[in-house]
């Protein structure tokens, strides 16, 4: 039966309860009763009479299809994303699902199709969005002409102890050292031939200082790396004065950084003689007689700045200082030395741009700014960053993760150098430092292995 007829019908029917009324007489408190009983004889049957069904526009029919599509949680939940930023063409066409990877238990890849008028970088820079709403890390790119949303499901742990053994990477890596953790309490080690040079920032007690001394620490276990440490301030690394090539002040820094420039020119004069592209070529050719990595630190990078006010004579030191990162950071990257350049609060006044592109890997902790982030990431993302300490972004060329660096306290790290000492039979504490280099750069004069 139509609905229209169904209407009809109930209204007779209630129409002859009321047929020997006198509608004359009363007609107002007929007319109330007469609704009011209507209404309730409604209740009794059930009834709810029929409505209009307005039209659905595309949004809401796109929703309705998504929610009701229980085999395709993940997908349904990015493309409810897409709604809600709207992330769709002036045709209101959206991103439609292609295929789907998982990776592992915790991560997945979903590959989208974007439809015309609609461009990648519109949505990349939506990825908070992704990661808020979905409770999870989102990574978007772009992969041979289709959207790639990376979903990893989990949390990163807010306090994590540093556990780094270089027995286990030295088969995978050349300089193994461990970056930090991400999703899942899971360990991300990458290797320094493939970081190049490497630039840190972050501010004052947010973890800066206790990842660079797991990075120490990491590089003392390899036996293929000679440390350099130049820590102006004088406070964080001064436990490995006398474990690493030390230098404290500018003058220090000044006798370091001539070293450098001069073993880079050795190098390269050597790499030519011996036609190899580079030091990890040379080293493969010649197993027997391989030639050192050289890993350079230098925290507080701020204090060469010459834009400081000092001294005429200081502030051509720090011209020269400066002059002196700028060509190892260009012309270091295939003869096996590797800068480490760190400081609280990056500006271009405090690193010229030219240093700065020479870096390809950049790590920011928590920023209070957005001039800061942009500095050193080229976004504002470090700004958002969560308050606890250790919580950092690693950025690699285009690739960028939140990591949280692993905890390495100074006096767990003394305790570590003291057993390495044992290992090695050193004694540390009989070291001196200036000495120490000396020797070393008496050694290296002939670019002798150790």
């Amino acid at each position: 039966m139509d609905d229209k007829n169904k209407d009809s019908k109930i209204i007779e029917t209630f129409k002859l309860k009321f047929e020997k009324v006198d509608i004359k007489e009363n007609w107002r408190k007929y007319k109330l009763d007469l609704k009011e009983n209507f209404n309730k004889y409604l209740q009794q049957i059930s009834y709810s009479p029929t409505k209009p069904v307005k039209p659905e526009d595309l949004k809401t029919t796109i929703k309705k299809l998504i929610r009701t599509r229980k085999s395709r949680s993940l997908e349904a939940e990015i493309e409810n994303v897409f709604i809600q930023t709207n992330c769709c063409n002036n045709r209101g066409e959206y991103p439609y699902y292609i295929a789907k990877n998982k990776k592992s238990d915790n991560c997945t890849q979903v590959m989208f199709k974007l439809p015309y008028g609609l461009n990648y970088k519109s949505i990349i820079d939506k990825k908070h969005f992704f990661s808020d709403s979905m409770i999870a890390h989102v990574n978007i790119e772009n992969r041979r002409g289709l959207l790639m949303v990376e979903v990893i499901k989990g949390i990163i742990p807010e306090k994590y102890k540093y556990n780094f053994n270089y027995i286990e990477y030295m088969g995978d890596y050349i300089i193994p050292i461990p970056i930090g953790v991400s999703v899942g309490g899971e360990k991300v080690i990458l290797d320094i031939t493939e970081m190049i040079h490497v630039l840190i920032g972050g501010l004052p007690n947010s973890g800066k200082s206790i990842l660079m001394t797991g990075w120490c620490d990491a590089l003392l276990q390899n036996p293929n790396v000679k440390l350099f440490v130049i820590d102006l301030a004088m406070t964080d690394f001064i436990h490995l004065k006398n474990h690493v090539i030390f230098g404290y002040d500018l003058n220090t820094a000044e006798v370091i950084l001539e070293f450098m420039i001069e073993e880079l020119e050795k190098r390269r004069l050597f790499l030519v003689q011996n036609n190899c592209v580079n030091v990890i070529k040379y080293n493969e050719k010649n197993p027997n007689n391989k030639l050192d990595y050289i890993v350079l630190i230098i925290d507080e990078f701020a204090f060469t700045s010459p834009r400081r006010y000092d001294t005429k004579e200081l502030k051509r030191l720090r011209q020269k200082l400066q002059g002196y990162v700028m060509d190892i950071s260009m012309l270091s990257r295939k003869c096996g030395i590797h800068l480490i350049v760190a400081m609280q609060r990056p500006s271009r006044e405090l690193i010229p741009m030219e240093i700065k592109s020479n870096f390809p890997t950049a790590i920011s902790f928590k920023m209070v700014n957005n001039g800061t982030s942009m500095t050193i990431l080229g976004n504002t993302d470090a700004v958002y960053l969560s308050s606890i300490k250790g919580r950092m972004i690693f950025q690699l060329g285009s690739k960028q993760m939140e990591l949280q660096a692993m905890l390495l306290e100074q006096e767990e790290a003394i305790r570590r150098l003291r057993m390495f000492d044992k290992i090695s039979n050193k004694i540390g504490d009989q070291f001196d430092p200036f000495l120490q280099f000396q020797e070393y750069e008496h050694t290296t004069k002939r670019l002798l292995p150790r």
